[in-house]
């Protein structure tokens, strides 16, 4: 049984989700605005999405064994300004940045550790 989710906001790239904190004597990473900004994006469009959500808890639960594996695939469509430049030729996206983002909301969403 497969769940399609549909209309996640696009989530920051890893890159632009957390800065080195800036605070004298603090270490480490912290989250961006963008990343703030993303997180309550996200809450809304998953309590749009809770039924959903709660299928998968219960799917995650009935078949997510120790040992088992539980695959996530994701399809980013971005606006043509973020995949080619001005004079046509194309930029330089890294678009798995975008992955580590919606995988540790999504795993928090349905109830699974993913460390």
């Amino acid at each position: 049984m497969d769940i399609l989710f549909t209309g996640i906001p696009l989530p920051p790239s890893i890159n632009a989700a957390f800065a080195n904190s800036s605070r004298p004597g603090a270490r480490g990473r912290t989250k961006t605005q963008a990343m703030r900004v993303w997180e309550r994006d996200f809450a809304v469009w998953a309590l749009a999405n809770a039924q959903a959500f709660a299928r998968g808890r219960q799917l995650v639960k009935a078949r997510l064994k120790p040992g088992t594996v539980l695959a996530m695939h994701c399809t980013f469509f971005f606006a043509r300004s973020r995949i080619f430049c001005k004079d046509g030729t194309p930029k330089r996206n890294d678009t798995s940045n975008y992955l580590k983002v919606l995988h540790d909301a999504m795993a928090e969403c349905l109830g699974v550790d993913d460390s």
